[in-house]
């Protein structure tokens, strides 16, 4: 937000939706000192969007906090939508 961010994009934001709103009141709002506090509590949770299971964490994250389930599916099988081929280099 000081940077002139409009909002933003987090996979937790299901898992913890009071937290994220708060976050994101707190930040767009100029209050650094509190928004920073909150931050601190929630980046270790947030470190999850950057490991290669990282939608595999945050669907438990979200099953844990009753928001969801863990239960994920592998990708691009029983896709509704059929997989399209690549184009040619």
């Amino acid at each position: 937000m000081a940077a002139g961010a409009t909002g933003w994009i987090a996979g937790l934001i299901n898992a913890y939706p009071a937290e994220s709103v708060r976050l994101f009141e707190l930040a767009r709002d100029g209050r650094a000192m509190e928004a920073a506090e909150l931050y601190r509590w929630f980046l270790p949770l947030l470190r999850l969007d950057v490991v290669n299971k990282f939608v595999q964490l945050i669907k438990f994250v979200q099953e844990e906090t009753g928001h969801g389930s863990a239960r994920v599916r592998a990708p691009g099988w029983n896709s509704p939508t059929p997989r399209r081929p690549r184009p040619a280099p």
